[in-house]
């Protein structure tokens, strides 16, 4: 991500099929920019992929915010209810939940990422975010928690 040499994933007659891109001046205007803040922490993989999205689009930053202590402020609870992280305020926009927070990213900062002129695309993207939320966190967690010494090994 970011880089010149990135390969990108892209399905064509049902197949997916990798595709070599190389940085663009259009993929660089693409990156509007913003003053995005990131309520989470460093490490858990539900905030890190927000973090590095809003990281590499310049459009945002990570606000240190502890489950808990944090997520219990009248502030937080007006930015999500549920008093979770990941939560993102974009001006006076707040909005939780790790894919939805990608997808609203994508939308507002690189539309070239999740194209509403692809639905096929989207929802190739939509199954992928799935999977891993629902059917690969677990064992994710248990390897890169483990690596990064914030777990014993299972």
């Amino acid at each position: 991500m970011g880089c010149t040499s990135s390969t990108q994933a892209v399905v064509q007659d049902g197949k997916i099929v990798n595709v070599a891109e190389k940085s663009t001046e259009a993929e660089s205007a693409e990156k509007l920019g913003g003053n995005v803040e990131v309520f989470g922490v460093l490490g858990p993989m539900n905030c890190m992929g927000i973090v590095m999205l809003a990281s590499d689009l310049k459009c945002g930053k990570l606000v240190s915010c502890v489950p808990g202590k944090g997520t219990h402020t009248d502030d937080f609870l007006a930015m999500n209810p549920f008093r979770c992280v990941p939560t993102i305020r974009d001006g006076d926009f707040s909005l939780g939940e790790s894919s939805v927070i990608l997808r609203y990213l994508a939308e507002k900062y690189a539309p070239r990422a999740y194209p509403k002129a692809d639905p096929k695309r989207q929802a190739f993207i939509d199954w992928a975010m799935e999977q891993f939320a629902f059917t690969l966190y677990g064992d994710a967690m248990n390897t890169i928690y483990a690596c990064l010494g914030y777990a014993t090994p299972p």
